[in-house]
């Protein structure tokens, strides 16, 4: 399999440690990979999978627990640095990521976003953040809680001009 990876699913994999994601040095042709609800995960492992994975084009992330929040900005601007080639990130129920984590996302050019259930995820800055990513195509924010009716609105309007979608 060495080098002919191109998905992996390890999602629940509960004790699945930093160390483990090292290994995907094996892996550079890796497309897709999920890494949702593996709660041992910390940022290192995103500067593993920025590392050794530079043409990963789809990632998720989700978190399953309210004490699961393991993967932070930081670690969010090295994976969104090392990936060049990500277009779609799903980082449901984070609530640790916040402005600049998803800038640098929405920046590096990612096409489809899924923030759905981040109660960290504010309006305001959100709006801005938008209006600058050229790539930006699909934006879930179901259960986003922390973003006022305003907002949402204002979201909806600057999708449905652009042709996007925006939950």
């Amino acid at each position: 399999y060495r080098g002919r990876l191109l998905s992996l699913d390890i999602s629940l994999c509960f004790n699945l440690t930093d160390r483990a994601i090292r290994s995907l040095h094996h892996c550079p042709e890796l497309k897709r990979l999920n890494i949702s609800g593996c709660a041992c995960l910390t940022d290192l492992s995103l500067k593993y999978i920025a590392r050794y994975c530079p043409n990963l084009e789809e990632i998720s992330m989700a978190c399953y627990n309210d004490d699961w929040d393991f993967f932070s900005d930081r670690g969010l601007k090295r994976l969104a640095q090392g990936c060049k080639q990500l277009h779609k990130v799903v980082l449901d129920g984070n609530n640790v990521v916040h402005e600049s984590g998803i800038r640098c996302l929405l920046n590096e050019g990612v096409q489809s976003l899924s923030l759905r259930g981040c109660q960290s995820v504010k309006g305001e800055w959100l709006l801005d953040a938008i209006s600058t990513a050229k790539a930006l195509r699909f934006l879930d924010l179901r259960d986003c809680h922390e973003i006022e009716a305003h907002v949402r609105k204002q979201l909806r309007t600057r999708f449905s001009t652009r042709q996007k979608g925006v939950l």
